[in-house]
């Protein structure tokens, strides 16, 4: 590895078969992704439930937009670069709207509390190439209900069918490509071979082998073993989002609405509106209750509109829940898995960067060469995901080497930064139970 803190990666061997562990939307587009830039790469997805899509990608309508913040934080660089990358990758991939629902028709995120409007202000003279601030006249056009709010407008935004889009792009896969799936296959652990020159990956009675393995199973990703401890730090958020009915006064909606949670234009049948945020969460179900909380946050939100007003419990006609994976820090985990023994080898516990070449004794490769994570997409996960794995996959057909437009994001959501924060604190490794 290069002596450069912006390194986050291996120079290692380019892999015939790569194993995916996940069936969400970001397993199938780093699949995408990888035989798109190798054809004759052997992929197989390793998905723990009966059909895939069923967890976090599972929403019938999920909206597109990127999470920006007032200032150029992080978060706000990383999600503008990766909202332009998921726009673009979408329009070329996607089938017709007959095939897989979805609608370009922009999102209007709404400044509903008094501080929102100079944030947003703000916001739209840094971001102006994919948001604009518009009054409440404007929103209200754009938005075909009225609204009393300011917003900011991605123009470029809008949303699909998750699940169809999963299901869509599982069968191009499979039919077009060396894309196999194994489905009822929860993998427990993953280990080096015997001569260490491929992966093994285990389930309840069965193995797959591959040259390299990514983890991208959402909250279930810190339950793979693949080393004394597993550094992928995910908290769960329990999230619920209902569906209207036809007869819904949201019907005339055109625009995707944003606002403490959202509400989409209908798809002919359902209209997604929610969501919920529950971080203790007893089971994976939809209530009632939760239902009668997203009806509650529209017209607490607009409480003078009566098109809010108007909605209720007996319109609503689905509901669905699910468990995002969320990060501390907000950005998702992407790139190459390093060992404990590799970070205490190379990186000065007084301030979590490289040492300098002449403070390393002897040569020392992570040992989890070819180990790789794609996780922690939270609830923009249809607005993260092409941008990751189009990263991922280039550092592993590239020899751990990305594009220039992708070079900024390895340090950003590298898996080790939560490793290096920890040494840095604690000045040791941690105990292994």
């Amino acid at each position: 590895m290069q002596n450069n803190p912006a390194a986050y990666t291996s120079d290692v061997y380019k892999p015939d078969k790569v194993a995916i562990i996940g069936g969400g939307i970001a397993s199938l587009i780093l699949a995408d992704y990888l035989s798109k830039k190798n054809p004759n790469l052997e992929i197989t997805i390793l998905c723990k439930d009966s059909d895939i899509a069923l967890q976090g990608s599972s929403n019938k309508q999920g909206a597109i937009y990127p999470l920006l913040q007032a200032g150029k934080s992080i978060i706000s660089t990383f999600y503008a670069q990766a909202f332009e990358h998921a726009i673009k990758y979408y329009r070329e991939t996607l089938p017709s709207a007959s095939v897989v629902s979805h609608q370009w028709c922009g999102v209007l995120q709404q400044a509903f509390n008094p501080t929102m409007p100079e944030k947003f202000k703000e916001i739209s003279q840094l971001w102006a190439h994919i948001t604009e601030y518009i009054d409440d006249k404007s929103s209200s056009e754009l938005a075909g209900i009225s609204t009393p709010y300011s917003s900011l407008y991605f123009k470029d935004g809008g949303w699909i069918n998750p699940n169809q889009f999963c299901k869509w792009l599982l069968n191009d896969l499979i039919s077009n490509r060396k894309v196999s799936i194994l489905q009822n296959t929860e993998v427990k652990s993953i280990s080096k071979s015997h001569l260490g020159d491929s992966w093994e990956v285990f389930s309840d009675g069965l193995t797959t082998v591959a040259d390299h393995v990514v983890i991208c199973a959402g909250i279930d990703s810190p339950l793979v073993t693949y080393a004394s401890i597993n550094s992928i730090p995910i908290d769960g958020v329990l999230g619920q989002v209902s569906s209207f009915n036809t007869e819904s006064s949201t019907q005339p909606l055109k625009t995707v609405l944003c606002h403490k949670g959202y509400i989409t234009p209908s798809d002919g049948k359902y209209q997604a509106f929610g969501a919920t945020f529950e971080k203790n969460y007893e089971s994976i179900t939809s209530t009632q209750e939760a239902m009668s909380q997203n009806i509650a946050q529209i017209k607490k939100v607009f409480p003078f509109q009566d098109w809010a007003q108007q909605v209720s419990n007996e319109l609503v006609i689905h509901n669905n829940a699910a468990v995002r994976a969320t990060t501390p820090d907000h950005i998702p985990i992407a790139g190459e898995l390093f060992d404990w023994s590799w970070i205490k080898h190379h990186v000065d516990n007084n301030n979590g960067k490289y040492k300098r070449a002449d403070k390393i004794q002897g040569k020392l490769d992570n040992p989890l060469q070819g180990l790789y994570c794609l996780t922690g997409l939270g609830a923009r996960g249809l607005t993260s995901a092409p941008i990751l794995a189009d990263m991922v996959s280039d550092l592993i057909v590239n020899s751990g080497r990305v594009s220039k437009p992708l070079n900024n994001l390895i340090e950003t959501t590298a898996p080790m930064r939560f490793q290096l924060r920890e040494y840095k604190r604690t000045k040791v490794l941690p105990k292994v139970n």
